[in-house]
């Protein structure tokens, strides 16, 4: 057996998974969504997909990523994200 993942195998892991997951290119712009993200965020996977990740992020941390999105800074970050109903 492959010790490597097919893309089938980890889409099912990662729409399995309990907590929303968004992924990201090195420009921010997001390339993926499962399904709690829109239970979470209350928009829909096609809303979110090729839109940039900065409008999700709680204001008070865009100041502190945005740099790092510019910069292309490698590396995993954790974020808090609001959803479309509240406003901060």
């Amino acid at each position: 057996m492959s010790k490597k993942l097919s893309n089938k195998q980890f889409k099912q892991i990662v729409e399995s998974a309990s907590e929303s997951i968004i992924v990201v290119d090195r420009n921010g712009i997001i390339i993926f969504v499962n399904h709690q993200v829109e239970h979470y965020f209350g928009y829909a996977q096609d809303e979110l997909i090729d839109q940039h990740m900065v409008p999700l992020i709680k204001l008070y941390l865009k100041k502190l990523i945005k740099p790092c999105i510019e910069q292309n800074i490698p590396g995993k970050i954790g974020l808090f994200f609001m959803n479309r109903n509240i406003v901060e």
